[in-house]
């Protein structure tokens, strides 16, 4: 990995060298003390890992070859043929209990959520605050990962608010409820 930071840590943490790798990925540290020392590598696009612990003795010449997991994405494209896709739409991923990520839906219906970590996620698609489509996704590090999601059909309810007179009424909150369920809240256009 070419232009990594590759640092040498002391046994309290502190960094007291610290060099780059070249474009094969070979760092040196010449020169060093003996001791006991920690290396730390990291690289943009891929994920850090945990210092890795090395003891040298005088005159001793050590290799210490590190690997490191590219991060992965999940990409796709949502398909609204069966619904309307006037609202703004996001896709969450979560871990456990924790969003690590989310991206906007493009009008085109293309998403992306790059550099994330292998792993187990849940994928949630939403508008507004109301979840959509949910699937859980297992992602392999630095392997790109394709999610096309294709909403259910979904009834639409259309309609226009006016006054006595028949003028359309703008700016108004609609609330839609089922069973006494808030799902979904819009604000009438322009022209009621």
């Amino acid at each position: 990995i070419a232009n990594a930071f590759v640092a040498l840590l002391d046994g309290d943490g502190e960094e007291v060298f610290a060099t780059t790798s070249d474009e094969n990925g070979n760092f040196d540290f010449l020169g060093l003390p003996a001791g006991t020392y920690a290396i730390r590598a990291t690289a943009i696009g891929y994920v850090p890992v945990l210092p890795v612990e090395i003891t040298i003795s005088a005159g001793e010449a050590l290799r210490s070859d590190i690997h490191l997991d590219r991060l992965a994405q999940i990409s796709g494209t949502v398909d609204f043929s069966s619904t309307l896709a006037s609202a703004a739409y996001s896709v969450v991923a979560i871990r456990g209990s924790s969003v690590v990520s989310s991206a906007s839906v493009a009008i085109d219906g293309s998403y992306s959520l790059p550099e994330i970590e292998a792993g187990n996620y849940r994928i949630t698609l939403v508008a507004g605050e109301t979840a959509l489509f949910s699937t859980d996704v297992t992602v392999q590090a630095g392997t790109p990962t394709v999610l096309d999601i294709e909403l259910p059909q979904h009834a639409v309810v259309r309609g226009q608010l006016t006054d006595a007179e028949g003028v359309g009424i703008s700016n108004t909150p609609v609330i839609l409820r089922r069973d006494g369920e808030l799902l979904y809240t819009v604000s009438t256009n322009s022209d009621g």
